[in-house]
């Protein structure tokens, strides 16, 4: 069985060894070798998932990579600095610095736009530019970072600006659906609606078990209940990531 020593563990994931063995120590994992701690496989898949995996991307700094892969992930963007941070896990204050830094190298774009966040608002919406010159060597180095458990927490309910979506359920019933009780009725709804933005919710945080279920529904096209199959299979493996 291979075994690795915190330097290498630390290099896998492009953090610091001091990161990895604060993150060992809390969890009770890794072996000593003598006067050395050692990890194994399933011990570098735990502390993968915990601190994540900043891959080397050529020219970005590590909090430069990070935000470039969260946003590479969210097709519809995200609407401010302040969300980045959130859902990378990292400060306000460094979110800022990296997304102007990628703004300014053309790596990501700044639209206003309005949209439905409960009323219509004229928000500023930010991309990746998969149009940029560098943007297809980038991706394959991008698809190495993986953001930690600190990143985002799943959200119980839905947010507002997915109200619009639910046009014939009252206020106080939206504002009571959770994704854990309520997930095949989100599920349904995502499916058999052509709100892109709550597809694209559903499909981030619902689990297997709710597109297994509105998989079932009657009455949906084959290529609807084949995307709903998929969603599940995609739910199910990253749920044993």
């Amino acid at each position: 069985m291979n075994t690795y020593s915190p330097e290498q563990v630390a290099g896998r994931l492009g953090t610091s060894r001091a990161r990895v063995t604060r993150a060992a120590r809390a969890r009770g994992i890794g072996s000593a070798e003598g006067s050395r701690l050692r990890f194994d496989d399933g011990d570098v898949r735990t502390l993968a998932d915990h601190l994540g995996v900043t891959a080397v991307v050529d020219g970005l700094s590590r909090t430069e990579s990070v935000v470039l892969a969260e946003l590479s992930r969210r097709p519809l963007g995200l609407i401010s600095s302040r969300t980045v941070a959130r859902a990378c896990g990292i400060s306000p204050a460094a979110a800022v610095k990296a997304v102007q830094s990628l703004v300014s190298q053309g790596l990501v774009t700044e639209t206003r736009e309005t949209v439905a966040l409960g009323k219509a608002r004229e928000v500023t919406v930010l991309r990746a530019n998969v149009r940029h010159p560098r943007w297809t060597a980038l991706l394959e180095q991008l698809h190495g970072v993986r953001p930690s458990a600190s990143a985002e927490a799943a959200p119980a309910g839905l947010p507002p600006y997915l109200e619009h979506a639910f046009w014939n359920v009252d206020r106080q019933t939206f504002r009571g659906l959770k994704l854990t009780d309520d997930g095949p009725f989100i599920a349904s709804r995502a499916l058999t609606t052509s709100d892109s933005a709550l597809l694209a919710f559903a499909a981030r945080h619902l689990d297997a078990d709710a597109w297994r279920k509105a998989a079932n529904l009657r009455g949906l096209a084959p290529e609807t209940r084949q995307l709903a199959v998929n969603l599940a299979l995609a739910a199910k493996a990253k749920g044993e990531r």
